[in-house]
């Protein structure tokens, strides 16, 4: 049986109905795509792939002979981990937790393209870079200032989000000195009493790369949308889920006469991580309003093309932080905090 999707396409504006003082409009994208529906819905059930005692994978990156785990809480004071599936068991570990050279304090994100890692330090403001065909080659770029996510999207540039020296959403990123050669992507119709401190967590999202580096999507957490960048027009749109959640009763103005970003209560969270592969971006969702366990998790998955087409629904048997998929969309992996199991869904 075939299923349609409807869209329609119209500059989005979110309208405030709480907090009269919220501004009227403001928005991700003037070109926003709002899906209707999704043509599939499926209930997936984690099956566990290994235990895993003492730290915490945040993502997961399947080649030929096993994967690479990232740990950002460095089980064994290590934060990259190499699992091989022919032994069933961790072979190598590399990058040692600490504040030293080649080292991490706080790892925040990583990514792999062209078999060179980047790990991103938020609180040390660098990029360690490591060859995986050579691990002792190591080496450090210093950033110029905080960003929330930093990604290699070629043998010469990265990507960053979050700046808060900035109100563009994306910085391109000299992989080689740390300089920042070009910044893009605005947002609409932003009041003046909205400082870019503000604005950055009203907007805050998480972000993945196609595997050639010519796109970026972004899934929003405080809005039930994901964003896709042409990185070399830098040509965008949104897609709107069905989901029709607002949150912009949550900027609220505060004795300064600024806004500010009120958690707690009714405002929901939308996107906690994305994954990505050549053909498909997944974004796990929360929907949970920020009082509720496991709010911060996510059992929901939105699978859509980088033309944002929709997929599928995923709904999976249990919370998540992140899921990662495999480059040919065969396996989506997660970790289970409660249980310490890396767990597997076959798509």
């Amino acid at each position: 049986m075939k299923y349609k999707s409807i869209y329609i396409y119209i500059p989005l504006i979110i309208f405030g109905c709480r907090n009269p003082e919220t501004p009227q409009t403001i928005s991700i994208n003037e070109n926003t795509k709002i899906s209707k529906e999704l043509p599939l819905v499926e209930d997936k059930k984690f099956n566990q792939l290994f235990e895993y005692v003492g730290g915490t994978p945040y993502e997961f990156f399947e080649v030929d002979t096993g994967m690479y785990i990232f740990d950002i809480k460095a089980k064994e004071n290590k934060i990259i981990h190499f699992f091989s599936f022919g032994e069933q068991e961790i072979i190598k570990s590399m990058i040692n937790k600490g504040n030293g050279l080649y080292e991490s304090f706080s790892p925040k994100t990583t990514n792999i393209k062209n078999e060179i890692m980047t790990i991103h330090d938020f609180s040390m403001k660098k990029i360690i870079e490591l060859k995986l065909n050579s691990d002792e080659s190591v080496r450090e770029v210093k950033l110029p200032n905080y960003f929330n996510e930093v990604k290699i999207i070629n043998k010469s540039s990265l990507i960053g989000n979050g700046s808060l020296n900035s109100n563009k959403k994306f910085q391109i990123i000299n992989l080689s000195n740390g300089e920042i050669m070009e910044e893009f992507g605005d947002y609409l119709n932003i009041p003046e009493n909205l400082i870019t401190e503000t604005l950055k967590q009203y907007f805050q999202f998480t972000s993945t790369t196609n595997p050639d580096g010519s796109k970026i999507a972004s899934g929003y957490r405080w809005h039930d949308q994901i964003e896709i960048f042409n990185l070399e027009s830098k040509k965008s749109f949104a897609i709107k889920l069905p989901t029709l959640i607002n949150n912009l009763f949550a900027l609220q103005i505060d004795p300064s006469g600024r806004y500010s970003l009120e958690r707690g209560g009714e405002i929901q969270h939308c996107f906690m991580n994305i994954s990505s592969t050549e053909n498909y971006i997944y974004g796990l969702f929360s929907g949970k309003k920020d009082f509720e366990e496991n709010a911060f998790f996510g059992r929901h998955v939105y699978v859509y093309d980088w033309e944002g087409n929709p997929i599928k629904q995923i709904n999976l048997d249990r919370d998540v932080m992140t899921i990662s998929v495999s480059p040919d969309d065969k396996r989506l992996y997660a970790f289970d905090i409660d249980t310490s199991e890396v767990l597997f869904i076959d798509l």
